[in-house]
């Protein structure tokens, strides 16, 4: 279980500077897909690549929370650049008898993003650049892989989030 909570903070550490993403070149034209808006995490999903034995356990617990419509990461991405985010992940427990989603707590991050290509590039805000993400980006679907992330232990992931 203290192997899950190192994962989970982990984990954290990397959607935390998601969290302070910056802007889409794809404008709002009709028939182009933008990452502006609201995203909501709807699914972890754990490949047959992944090389962290505590992934699978991972992805049964998020499965779980959002299962129960837990919110669990939800970007703002805003056509000015800004990015907005709010997490419960560092607040949910690693129990598996006693999975819950966390209430009355977050923690919430803002700052630029920007999109190269299929790349993503979070900005904190301070003028410091944060690692970028590969995606896949669909009008109602986005997927951040985790492979090429700093955090070794994400390859083989990916963090599914559906426009609310």
């Amino acid at each position: 279980m203290k192997k899950i909570n190192q994962f989970l903070i982990l984990l954290i550490g990397f959607t935390l500077p998601l969290n302070s993403c910056s802007k889409d070149e794809s404008d709002n034209e009709e028939g182009k897909v933008t990452l502006i808006g609201q995203w909501e995490l709807s699914e972890f999903k754990v490949t047959e690549n992944a090389s962290n034995p505590l992934l699978p356990d991972a992805e049964i617990i998020l499965s779980e929370l959002i299962a129960t419509n837990c919110k669990i990461l939800e970007y703002d991405f805003r056509a000015n650049g800004e990015v907005f985010s709010e997490s419960t992940i560092l607040y949910i427990g690693t129990d598996p008898e006693n999975i819950s989603c966390p209430s009355g707590v977050s923690d919430s991050f803002s700052g630029t993003w920007e999109l190269n290509g299929d790349t993503l590039i979070f900005n904190d805000g301070q003028g410091t650049e944060s690692e970028g993400a590969r995606i896949s980006l669909s009008k109602d679907r986005l997927i951040i892989y985790g492979e090429g992330l700093s955090a070794e232990n994400l390859s083989g992931t990916e963090f599914v989030l559906t426009r609310k």
